[in-house]
């Protein structure tokens, strides 16, 4: 069900004029990826390219979202630092996502 409501998205890329999407409201990265997650006090955010999707996720929600969602790449990030290997956070996360999508790509937001 989800993998067809991507492919669907997928499909209306050209109609949208757009060659990507990020999505950060909840609701739709419930529809799209079955996720619900256990806190939404962190931000979470859903990458959706040609082929590929993408989660930055709290550590809070990791086994959580691997178990309900098919995601192909996870990007996970401490709430502090005392557990961060490099002192990444989400916005480091979302800079690399945005790397991964195509230069010059129009992303729907």
């Amino acid at each position: 069900m989800y993998n067809q409501r991507l492919n669907s998205l997928r499909e209306d890329f050209s109609n949208l004029e757009v060659d990507s999407a990020i999505i950060f409201n909840f609701e739709n990265q419930f529809y799209f990826t079955g996720l619900k997650a256990i806190t939404y006090s962190r931000p979470i955010i859903l990458g959706i390219d040609e082929e590929k999707t993408h989660f930055i996720i709290p550590s809070l929600e990791e086994q959580h979202a691997k178990a309900k969602t098919n995601v192909d790449n996870y990007y996970i990030y401490h709430e502090t630092k005392m557990y961060s290997k490099n002192n990444e956070n989400y916005l480091d996360y979302f800079s690399q996502l945005l790397q991964q999508f195509p230069a010059h790509a129009r992303i729907g937001i």
